[in-house]
C-alpha cells in the first residue's frame, strides 16, 4: 500500500517545498484521474523510466528547484494527454533525442534555468502540435540545423538568456508558423542576411541584449509581416537607408541602450508606419529639424536619458498624432515656450531631470 492508493479520484496534487529525495516506482499509479502534477523545491536527483506509472490523464506538469542530473526519457511515455510541460531550474545538460516522442498533445514546453548546452536535432521529434517553446536562462550556444524542423506549428520560440554567438542561416528554415522569436540577452554579434528569409510570418523579433554593432540592410527584408522590433541594448550607432524598406506593417521600434549620437533626417530609416519609436539611453546630443520628418503617424516618442541640451522649436512640427512625449533626464536647459504647441494629440509630456531655467516655465 501507499499513501495515494484510496485517493483515486484526486485531480490535481502538489508535492512542492518538502525533503523527497526519490520517487518510489509506482507512487502514482492509482490516480488515473490526475490531470495536474506540482514538484518544486525538493532533493530528487534523477527521473526514472516509470516514476509516473499510471498518470495517463496528466495534462499540467511542473517540475522545477531539484538537483536532477539526468532524465529517462521513458519518464514521459506516460503523459499521453500532456499539454503543459515545465522543466525549470534542474541540473541536466543534455536531452536526448526523441525525448518527448509520445508527448503527441504537448502545446506549451518550458525548459528554462538548467544547464541544457545544445540543442540537438531531433529533441523535439513527436510535437506536431507544440506552439510554445521557451528556452530561456539555460547554457545554450550551439544549436544543429534543422533542431525545430519537427515542429510544424510552432507559433512562439524563446531563447532568451543563454549563451548564443552564431546562428547559422538554417536554424530557422521553413517555421514558416512562428510569428514570435526572442533572442534576447545573448552574445550574438552577428546576423547572416537570410537568417530570417523563410519567416514570412513572424510579427515580433526581439535582440535585446547582443553585441550587435552593424546590420545588413537585407537582414530583415522577408519579414514583410513584422510589427515589432527590438534592437536595444546592443551597439549599434547607425542603420542601412533601406533596412526596414519591405516592413510595411512596422509599428514597434525599440533602439535604447546604443550608441546613436546625432540623429538627423535618414538617421531612423523611414517606415511608413512607426507609432512607438525608443531611443532611450543612447548618446543622442543633438537632434536636427528633419528628424523626425518621415513620421507623420507616430505616436510616442521616447528620448530619456540622453545628452540633449537644446530641442528645436519645429522639431515636432506636424506630428499631428504625437500623444507621449519623454525627454527625461537630459541636459535641456533652453526651451522655447513654444515647442510643443502644434502638436494636438500630445497628453503625456516628461521633461524631469533637466536642467530647465525658471524663465522657460514663468512664460
Amino acid at each position: 500500500n501507499n499513501i495515494f492508493d484510496k485517493t483515486v479520484n484526486l485531480e490535481s496534487l502538489d508535492l512542492s517545498d518538502n525533503e523527497i529525495e526519490y520517487i518510489q516506482p509506482g507512487l502514482f499509479k492509482s490516480l488515473k484521474n490526475l490531470t495536474s502534477l506540482y514538484i518544486s523545491n525538493n532533493k530528487i536527483k534523477a527521473l526514472e523510466s516509470n516514476t509516473f506509472e499510471g498518470l495517463s490523464a496528466i495534462s499540467y506538469f511542473h517540475i522545477s528547484g531539484n538537483p536532477i542530473q539526468s532524465i529517462s526519457c521513458e519518464v514521459f511515455t506516460e503523459f499521453l494527454e500532456l499539454e503543459y510541460l515545465t522543466l525549470e531550474d534542474l541540473e541536466f545538460e543534455t536531452l536526448p533525442t526523441n525525448c518527448f516522442l509520445n508527448l503527441k498533445k504537448l502545446y506549451h514546453l518550458d525548459i528554462k534555468k538548467t544547464n541544457l548546452k545544445n540543442i540537438n536535432k531531433g529533441v523535439f521529434s513527436g510535437l506536431d502540435r507544440l506552439k510554445q517553446l521557451y528556452l530561456s536562462n539555460n547554457k545554450i550556444s550551439t544549436i544543429d540545423v534543422g533542431a525545430f524542423k519537427d515542429l510544424p506549428v510552432i507559433d512562439s520560440i524563446s531563447l532568451d538568456q543563454n549563451s548564443i554567438s552564431k546562428i547559422d542561416d538554417k536554424t530557422f528554415k521553413d517555421l514558416s508558423s512562428l510569428t514570435s522569436l526572442s533572442l534576447s540577452e545573448n552574445q550574438i554579434a552577428l546576423l547572416d542576411s537570410s537568417v530570417f528569409e523563410t519567416l514570412s510570418n513572424l510579427r515580433f523579433l526581439y535582440l535585446r541584449g547582443n553585441q550587435l554593432s552593424e546590420l545588413s540592410d537585407d537582414v530583415f527584408s522577408k519579414l514583410a509581416e513584422l510589427v515589432h522590433i527590438d534592437l536595444s541594448d546592443n551597439g549599434i550607432s547607425s542603420l542601412p537607408n533601406n533596412i526596414f524598406k519591405s516592413l510595411k506593417l512596422l509599428n514597434t521600434l525599440n533602439l535604447s541602450k546604443n550608441k546613436f549620437d546625432v540623429l538627423k533626417k535618414d538617421t531612423i530609416p523611414f517606415i511608413s508606419g512607426l507609432k512607438y519609436l525608443y531611443l532611450s539611453e543612447n548618446k543622442i546630443k543633438e537632434i536636427s529639424i528633419d528628424a523626425f520628418e518621415n513620421f507623420k503617424s507616430i505616436f510616442d516618442i521616447d528620448l530619456e536619458k540622453n545628452k540633449l541640451q537644446h530641442i528645436n522649436k519645429d522639431l515636432f512640427k506636424g506630428l499631428n498624432e504625437l500623444y507621449s512625449l519623454n525627454l527625461q533626464d537630459n541636459q535641456i536647459s533652453d526651451l522655447n515656450p513654444n515647442t510643443f504647441d502644434n502638436l494636438p494629440a500630445l497628453s503625456r509630456l516628461v521633461i524631469d531631470g533637466n536642467p530647465v531655467t525658471p524663465e522657460v516655465i514663468d512664460i
